[in-house]
């Protein structure tokens, strides 16, 4: 499959799809509200998306280059451990 024939892809060329299970679902939904304005800012270099599906934490990123999709990831996963460090 080419990456590129996807819509709003072809000036990406670094992908990421990660995904965290939370032990309910309401626990996943609860952090995807709480970092849900973080990860909304919108960056130049990259585009975040986060859902919750079951209990299940599905981040999907697209980047322009590998710094910026660290740069991303970084920015969702720092506020879920935070969360998970709270909420115990």
């Amino acid at each position: 499959m080419d990456l590129n024939s996807i819509e709003g892809t072809e000036n990406y060329n670094c992908f990421l799809d990660a995904s965290i299970e939370f032990k309910s679902k309401e626990k996943a939904e609860t952090a995807l509200k709480a970092i849900a304005m973080d990860v909304m800012d919108s960056k130049a270099r990259s585009v975040t998306s986060i859902t919750v599906k079951n209990n299940v934490f599905l981040i999907n990123i697209k980047a322009k280059d590998k710094t910026a999709l660290r740069a991303s990831f970084n920015s969702v996963l720092k506020p879920l451990i935070l969360f998970n460090n709270l909420s115990k």
